[in-house]
């Protein structure tokens, strides 16, 4: 016995197929175009900013050593604590203390956590003293993401 399939149904199976390819490949696509997304917060005493890079952790460490070097030569920031066996790294301006931790996800996907102290400074409003220290933060995170070629997005919550 031969099943015999209309013309009608062939035809739409041959335009669907384009279709679908279509929609498969720019799901695939999708989480090229989007850029990472630097999720920001406030909690009692800092803020914190993390970010998920499809870059290897030990490339993202690197880059974090080398942004802190960097502003250690010019004497903007010290660094105070740098341990690559656990690809942790902190820095202070004298006035506020940040710290950078890199934690490895898989192969080629890293998450990095920033955290930038609120520090208590009498004389400075307190308001001023906290909208420097969420720039600390982003902006730290902005200067990594540069360096590792990627277009991070903010986002606060």
């Amino acid at each position: 016995m031969v099943v015999r399939i209309p013309r009608s149904r062939i035809k739409l199976r041959l335009i669907g197929l384009p279709v679908v390819f279509l929609t498969v490949m720019s799901l695939l696509a999708c989480p090229i175009i989007i850029p990472p997304a630097v999720h920001y917060y406030k909690t009692r005493d800092a803020y914190v900013a993390t970010v998920t890079l499809k870059v290897e952790a030990e490339k993202v460490y690197n880059a974090v050593v080398s942004v802190a070097e960097e502003k250690a030569s010019d004497g903007t920031i010290k660094i105070t604590n740098k341990a690559p066996q656990i690809l942790f790294l902190e820095a202070t301006d004298g006035v506020q203390t940040v710290s950078v931790k890199v934690n490895k996800v898989r192969t080629r996907q890293t998450n990095m956590v920033i955290t930038a102290n609120i520090p208590d400074k009498e004389g400075v409003s307190k308001e001023l003293e906290k909208n420097r220290e969420k720039e600390l933060a982003a902006r730290t995170m902005t200067n990594i993401c540069k360096v590792l070629n990627q277009n991070c997005t903010l986002v606060e919550q």
